[in-house]
């Protein structure tokens, strides 16, 4: 309901219903979920998404997406990220050669902005702060999935694998 309400602003009740419904019928064919780990699912996708911290460091060795896909990617993966300029922007998408996984890996900076982290651990104080917290939680991971969809399309690509972004950890 949340998307056919951003698709159609101010559209309620029998419209709003089938507004909902052509969306659904529209991506029906376009995305697929799928269970497992993206690595498996990868075969036949041009780019492959893979989570990181705008340092690039390997921080999840032997577990997670970004410990997958770097794996399966292998020395192509690896060489290509050495030779990125560190620390890249936030929420920013790089896309670099995936080896023997696809033929591009995006980068996808998943580490959550500085004025989004100082808001972590503050006690929230009323349903309008916490609503105002929520909001800005959604306006990340929408930019993350806009930024990683925008960068694939630019570059002429358009089959994406991608794994959940942004339900893991971060030390």
């Amino acid at each position: 309901v949340e998307a056919s309400r951003r698709a159609r602003p101010g559209v309620e009740g029998p419209a709003l219903y089938r507004t909902a419904r052509a969306l659904r019928l529209y991506f029906r064919d376009r995305v697929e979920i799928v269970l497992g780990s993206v690595t498996e699912q990868a075969h036949g996708f041009e780019v492959v998404a893979c989570p990181v911290l705008r340092n690039l460091e390997h921080f999840s060795v032997g577990f997670g997406a970004q410990s997958a896909v770097r794996q399966a990617a292998g020395k192509a993966l690896e060489d290509a990220i050495d030779t990125i300029e560190k620390p890249v922007d936030e929420l920013s998408v790089t896309l670099v050669p995936g080896g023997p996984l696809a033929h591009r890996v995006a980068l996808t900076v998943t580490e959550p902005p500085a004025h989004l982290l100082q808001n972590f651990g503050v006690q929230v104080e009323g349903p309008e702060q916490h609503a105002q917290l929520f909001q800005a939680l959604l306006a990340y991971l929408r930019t993350i999935h806009d930024n990683l969809a925008r960068v694939v399309r630019e570059a002429g690509l358009r089959r994406l694998a991608m794994p959940t972004l942004c339900t893991g950890g971060v030390r």
